[in-house]
């Protein structure tokens, strides 16, 4: 069927050559480059889109959602978590993980069992959580971290 383009056989070929050959410390140094780089991305703060929150016999008043990635210790990082909800309803997560592709998986010591999955996608940040219990322990009564979509602030 389709032939592919003698750019991707060669590319394809460099990079075999590099994998497979007797100087490992090249292929080393490329494969920690690429780490830190991929590192540099996603570590940051993260915000949601500004929204108004509301409080009985209170108002209304906008306001955002907060996280944060940092790199931490051999291909670990800290995942922190600040959601909120009308009438006072948060969510709060304070946990590690590894990145496996796109996918940052992290949990606490004291839930394990309950992993937070933060998904990159360009700029944004997408949470997932499942299970009732789970959402129990880290959020409020209307609060839920599934779902929820933050956007890296502008880069320093």
């Amino acid at each position: 069927m389709g032939r592919r383009s003698s750019t991707y056989g060669s590319r394809r070929s460099s990079l075999h050559t590099i994998c497979h050959s007797r100087n490992t410390w090249i292929a080393l140094v490329l494969c920690l480059g690429i780490s830190a780089t991929h590192a540099e991305s996603i570590t940051g703060a993260y915000q949601s889109t500004p929204r108004k929150v509301c409080f009985v016999g209170e108002g209304c008043t906008a306001i955002q959602d907060k996280a944060t990635v940092a790199a931490a210790a051999q291909d670990r990082y800290s995942l922190r978590l600040e959601l909120f909800f009308d009438n006072g309803h948060t969510c709060g997560f304070d946990g590690s993980g590894h990145l496996t592709g796109e996918m940052l998986v992290a949990t606490t010591p004291v839930m394990p069992g309950c992993p937070v999955r933060a998904r990159f996608q360009d700029d944004a940040m997408v949470l997932e959580m499942d299970g009732h219990e789970c959402r129990a322990y880290f959020c409020g009564v209307r609060g839920s971290i599934d779902g929820a979509r933050l956007y890296r602030d502008a880069k320093r």
